[in-house]
């Protein structure tokens, strides 16, 4: 009988351990994940332009290549924040040269944590190193409770886990060298962008008046302005065009943006806020109160170009 038990756990042990290293190869190996891809391939950009969805959706890296001559990559993941944007880059510069310069979107939402999230899947992967797991624990407590007892480490995140494994599998069996997006940027397809009439835009953006700073996304903040000096690596943090009427809402906006370019300051960091009046005044530009379509997006860029085109000489 005690045999029998022994074996009965032996298997079961086996089992979560074949079954938790199936997880991590599959998604580590996932080149459609970004957070995955960029730490298993070699990208080796010149120039990063990095955040939550603002620079995801506006800044086209081959657009950005033709103008600067240089190799452009978009590192930025939807519904990000400062901790999910320190770990990314942190992978990224574990597997790449460093790059010339770093161009991180910041905007007083940043702060505020009703607005983007960490996302621990992304991550988990990558856990035995021991910065990525100490930032996981410190940003998912919930997680933290549950990922150490057998089968919960991967299966946590229910279906969406095995759906990235899977496709990972896939990748790795396939040969597959490159994700579907393989600049990193993420056009919205023609024929017809997502335009907003104004109405609906406006109603996109859940009006709050004040936003409320977050010691934590200011601490991972300057983790990441950090990071970018251990590297040696020139860091730009900036503002791309918002919808007006959604920046007029926040009374505390200045008090923020002071708030930001202090700390920037403190780091020799420069921050850049492009407040266009051509461009932020007509919801007709927007697909979402703080991110251009394609059309506008386009002029943008050129505006960003004559600003950063010195720097890349």
């Amino acid at each position: 009988m005690r045999r029998k038990l022994i074996i009965l756990l032996l298997s079961i042990f086996l089992f979560c351990f074949a079954l938790n290293s199936w997880y991590k190869i599959g998604i580590a190996n996932n080149l459609n994940l970004k957070s995955s891809y960029v730490a298993i391939d070699s990208i080796n950009a010149n120039v990063l332009f990095h955040g939550p969805c603002e620079p995801l959706y506006t800044i086209d890296s081959k657009y950005m290549d033709s103008l600067l001559h240089k190799k452009v990559y978009n590192l930025g993941m939807d519904h990000s924040d400062f901790a999910d944007n320190y770990l990314s880059l942190y992978l990224y510069l574990q597997n790449n040269k460093t790059p010339e310069c770093v161009y991180l979107y910041v905007t007083p939402e940043s702060f505020d944590e009703s607005v983007n999230t960490f996302h621990t899947y992304r991550y988990v992967p990558f856990s035995d190193d021991s910065l990525v797991a100490s930032v996981i624990n410190d940003c998912d407590s919930s997680y933290r409770g549950w990922s150490h007892l057998p089968l919960l480490k991967y299966t946590y995140f229910s279906n969406r886990s095995t759906f990235l494994a899977l496709q990972g599998w896939k990748h790795l069996l396939t040969g597959k060298s490159e994700p579907y997006f393989p600049d990193g940027y993420i056009p919205y397809e023609s024929p017809s962008p997502r335009f907003m009439s104004e109405e609906d835009t406006i109603k996109s953006f859940k009006p709050k008046g004040d936003f409320t700073w977050s010691v934590n996304r200011e601490k991972y903040f300057i983790k990441t302005l950090e990071l970018a000096q251990q590297r040696k690596m020139k860091m730009v943090i900036y503002e791309s065009p918002s919808l007006s009427e959604v920046v007029e809402w926040s009374s505390n906006r200045l008090e923020f943006l002071q708030k930001i370019r202090k700390i920037g300051r403190k780091h020799g960091v420069e921050y850049w806020i492009f407040d266009y009046a051509d461009l932020s005044l007509s919801s007709s530009n927007f697909i979402s109160p703080q991110i251009t379509n394609i059309k506008a997006s386009r002029v943008f860029m050129d505006i960003l170009y004559e600003k950063i085109k010195e720097i890349h000489k």
